[in-house]
């Protein structure tokens, strides 16, 4: 029996699921947490959601200074989805233990298996924080999966190049969102931001008490009143394609078309573009 693929699923369903061992084999749950400070896959092993394996999202990608976030190479993400366990046809429940509830990387990682062609991926609202706070259950016990058979398919219907950029800006052709918070966007602080782009901040879409995601009609208000129209795509951008993602995934589920990340950010945008493309905002 399969089961309706929902983009974002809740702790209580996740839990009541897995106490009364009614997951679908075909579905998978994926911890992706991921710092640049510590080891989480030390923190997985001593506490995760039962049955989760651990997925490096970020770690087989070659970093440089102007993408300091880059994404894996095609091949190295499918061997390393398939030696998780993730087989073609699965649905993947994305969670961490990071920043804003878990969306800061669920986000960077529902984005990376959708540029690789993977459209069974849902994150769990609230994260491993939410989790652990409604007193769900956790275990050190690490869980094994055989290898799957994940196909990597690239897309280009999620990302966006700097070239694309350009272009886009100097037409203003297509809504450009900033989901970097406010100080960084504006202010004594940033160091400017791309020409024309709205600041929607990833943070202010969450709510404060438990790091789950707003109610999709507030969402849908606020991003109205900072002047994006949900019926035309949009572009999303950070420093350099984190919570850029997230952002892009909150969109997504207000039924925007086209959705996609820069995945440069204005890190690469600072160093490539020209100074008229990049405004600064006091």
């Amino acid at each position: 029996m399969t089961h309706e693929i929902e983009p974002l699923v809740s702790c209580r369903w996740l839990k009541e699921k897995i106490l009364d061992k009614a997951l679908e084999e075909n579905v998978v749950v994926c911890d992706v947490s991921w710092s640049s400070q510590k080891d989480m896959e030390n923190q997985y092993k001593s506490c995760h959601i039962p049955g989760a394996v651990f997925f490096k999202i970020m770690d087989e990608a070659e970093f440089s200074e102007i993408f300091p976030r880059n994404l894996p190479a095609i091949d190295t993400f499918e061997q390393t989805a398939r030696e998780a366990g993730i087989n073609k046809d699965d649905h993947i429940i994305l969670y961490s233990d990071s920043d804003m509830n878990g969306f800061f990387m669920s986000g960077r990682a529902w984005w990376t298996f959708k540029v690789f062609g993977h459209e069974k991926v849902s994150i769990l609202d609230g994260g491993l924080q939410k989790w652990k706070k409604e007193g769900f259950p956790v275990t050190d016990d690490v869980s094994k999966r055989k290898s799957g058979n994940f196909a990597a398919n690239f897309t280009n219907e999620y990302i966006r190049h700097y070239a694309d950029l350009v272009d886009i800006v100097e037409t203003n052709s297509i809504q450009i969102c900033d989901s970097r918070h406010q100080h960084k966007y504006s202010g004594p602080e940033s160091s400017g931001n791309i020409k024309g782009s709205r600041n929607i901040p990833l943070a202010s879409l969450l709510n404060q008490e438990d790091g789950t995601l707003k109610s999709i009609s507030s969402i849908k208000n606020e991003l109205s009143s900072a002047g994006v129209d949900l019926s035309k795509p949009v572009i999303t951008h950070c420093n350099s394609g984190m919570s850029s993602c997230g952002l892009c995934f909150i969109l997504h589920l207000c039924g925007c078309p086209g959705t996609s990340v820069f995945l440069g950010g204005f890190t690469e945008w600072k160093d490539k573009a020209p100074k008229e493309l990049i405004q600064k905002v006091s």
